[in-house]
């Protein structure tokens, strides 16, 4: 499992890094409420 939640947080990084800047409030939104359905 922590293999699993490492690449998905790993996948998250990377859409982090290449979104551009004007789409940063809406993946920092869902990356938000996936990490507290993860928790």
């Amino acid at each position: 499992m922590p293999k699993v939640k490492t690449s998905v947080f790993y996948l998250f990084y990377s859409i982090f890094i290449h979104f551009p800047v004007a789409q940063y409030s809406r993946v920092i939104q869902f990356f938000v409420i996936f990490t507290f359905i993860s928790l």
